[in-house]
Order: structure tokens, then C-alpha cells, then sequence
């Protein structure tokens, strides 16, 4: 048994759905999650410490092209108006 744990939660992107240019390439983010999966062990629910993430705008059409399987989908909601 480990003397300690440890988990980590690295982002693997960074609003990638929203670039139209490079919009929904699905092999480049299988790539990015397979580099991670391969450094950093293969995530939650394995004893890893390791919990993959991406995150992308809160419009469905965002979130779709910035996710990727086996690697948890986040949105942010970007500035707001104070009242």
C-alpha cells in the first residue's frame, strides 16, 4: 500500500471546439488524451490519481467538438455583467 495519494487533474485543452479553423478533429484530441493516458497513467476509477479533463464554451456545438471519449467534458461561462 501507498504511503500517500495523489491525484491530478490536467486539462487537456483548452476551448478547442470554439477555433472554427480546426473545429470538431476528433483524432487530434484522441491524440492529446493518448499523450496523456501514456505520461500520467489512464485515469479515475484505475488507482492512477489521475482525472483527464477538457473544456470548452457552453454551447452544445462547442462542448461536442472539444470532447473526446474516455475524458471528462467541463464549460465555462466566461465573464458576466454585474448588477
Amino acid at each position: 500500500m501507498n504511503d500517500f495519494f495523489y491525484c491530478l487533474y490536467p486539462q487537456i485543452e483548452n476551448e478547442f471546439g470554439s477555433y472554427q479553423s480546426v473545429k470538431c478533429d476528433h483524432e487530434y484530441m484522441a491524440h492529446l488524451r493518448d499523450i496523456f493516458i501514456r505520461h500520467l497513467g489512464s485515469g479515475a476509477g484505475n488507482g492512477s490519481g489521475v482525472v483527464l479533463f477538457t473544456t470548452d464554451g457552453n454551447a452544445r456545438s462547442l462542448v461536442q467538438c472539444g470532447a473526446v471519449s474516455g475524458v471528462y467534458a467541463t464549460v465555462d461561462f466566461g465573464p458576466t455583467a454585474s448588477n
